[in-house]
């Protein structure tokens, strides 16, 4: 396998007022999907993600070799705003109220 396409839907909640779900694995410490998906890609010439609930850290820190050497294409596509580990990629002010959001 040198390409790789893949859609993979958990949604997080609509807005920042609630708490995404966490996906880590509590024992290992750290995202399973998202580490495999890094590992995985390193075998890859073209991998293209659409929608995907990732931990970026995860992804990029599982490097067993130096970098990715064959990877010629990474297409990140509308990703989720919230990371498996629970957090918002991005966050808005805390004192803000649902009417100013």
């Amino acid at each position: 396998m040198t390409d790789m396409t893949l859609s993979y839907l958990s949604y997080p909640p609509a807005n920042q007022f609630f708490d995404p779900p966490r996906l880590t694995d509590q024992r290992l410490g750290y995202d399973v999907f998202s580490q495999a998906l890094g590992i995985l890609s390193q075998r890859l010439v073209m991998l293209k993600l659409y929608d995907a609930t990732l931990n970026l850290a995860d992804f990029f820190n599982c490097s067993t070799q130096k970098g990715w050497p064959r990877l010629e294409t990474l297409e990140l596509s509308s990703l989720q705003v919230a990371s498996t580990d629970g957090t918002w990629y991005f966050t808005i002010d805390p004192r803000m109220t649902m009417e100013q959001y």
